[in-house]
């Protein structure tokens, strides 16, 4: 089930490792291309892309490298490098080896030691307390107003996947989901930003914790920054309303969140009012995200899938859409 928030929402690649002598081959001579760092690299474990465009990974015997996706600026992906550093926060992520990017083919590549990823399948077997902790002591962090800090990404990658959908073909589930996002607020809506901020990973799920020296610390840093704290507990939320993450998980989850951060009963009241808008709108990108894969595998939507789709039914119909 956990490969499943992977399949979904592009959050992880679905690849398998790499093997025999030819792939290892044009595998490495393709690393010593992006990076000098990996000159004498061990064995080529694994490749994980999600297209030409996206993100491509690639794990040596005991080291990471990431090639992040065109859209991401080098500049930017620098400054998070350098977030994460700080005293306050750099305890709650993975280190990389180097706090500046390399720049290959226009974009940045960054390396990383290697952290045990959590098993990947079955969502019984993630520590979902111990993750809800781990979010919740990063929007505990004191914001530091001195230090140049971006806004997380969160929206963006949002915006980018509703660009995706308009520009798919016509089809039943495509309209659907268009409906669904046509409840969304503009992006300029005070909506999106009007609760508190603070420090937030900008795209979690369980595929976004690792462990490092027995610790469980974030990894994945492109949508780090500056937002809304309830856009890191989206996802799980989605999957929630979708009928994918059962009540028990999402409950140990919650509730964790809400003790982690000494929430006030007040606090504890409006807690899903304060949700609801982050989690509709991450129903809709994981539903796009759904129909994406289908469509470019030329295959049916799987069982899941469909359950994200008729999830996008239900936005629309508790939910007024607006006036284009």
């Amino acid at each position: 089930m956990l490969r499943l928030f992977s399949q979904i929402l592009h959050l992880t690649c679905e690849t398998g490792a790499v093997s025999g002598f030819f792939a290892k081959a044009v595998v490495s001579s393709y690393l010593l291309r992006l990076s000098s760092a990996f000159k004498s690299g061990g064995p080529v474990r694994q490749i994980n892309q999600n297209s030409n465009r996206s993100s491509r990974i690639v794990y040596l015997e005991n080291s990471v490298s990431k090639l992040h996706a065109q859209y991401s600026n080098v500049s930017e992906i620098e400054v998070r490098l350098n977030l994460i550093s700080l005293d306050s926060l750099r305890s709650q992520f993975l280190q990389p080896l180097s706090r500046k990017p390399e720049v290959r083919e226009g974009r940045a590549l960054t390396l990383w030691p290697y952290a045990k990823p959590l098993p990947a399948d079955s969502l019984e077997d993630v520590p979902w307390n111990d993750c809800a902790a781990l979010i919740a002591a990063l929007h505990k962090v004191e914001l530091e107003p001195q230090l140049v800090a971006l806004g997380s990404g969160w929206l963006m990658r949002l915006s980018r996947s509703i660009e995706k959908l308009e520009r798919m073909s016509a089809s039943a589930e495509r309209s659907i989901i268009l409906e669904a996002a046509q409840t969304l607020p503009l992006f300029s809506s005070a909506s999106w930003t009007h609760h508190k901020q603070s420090y937030i990973h900008g795209d979690w799920h369980p595929g976004q914790v690792a462990y490092y020296e027995n610790k469980l610390v974030f990894i994945d840093i492109d949508d780090v920054g500056i937002g809304n704290r309830m856009f890191d507990l989206a996802k799980p939320a989605a999957y929630f309303l979708a009928g994918l993450l059962p009540n028990h998980m999402w409950k140990e989850f919650s509730e964790g969140y809400q003790n982690s951060c000494n929430m006030s009963q007040e606090n504890r009241d409006t807690f899903w009012s304060e949700l609801e808008l982050p989690a509709r709108a991450a129903v809709i990108q994981s539903a796009i995200t759904a129909l994406t894969h289908a469509s470019e595998n030329l295959r049916a939507l799987q069982n899941f899938e469909i359950e994200l789709i008729k999830s996008c039914q239900r936005v629309t119909q508790c939910h007024t859409r607006r006036i284009l």
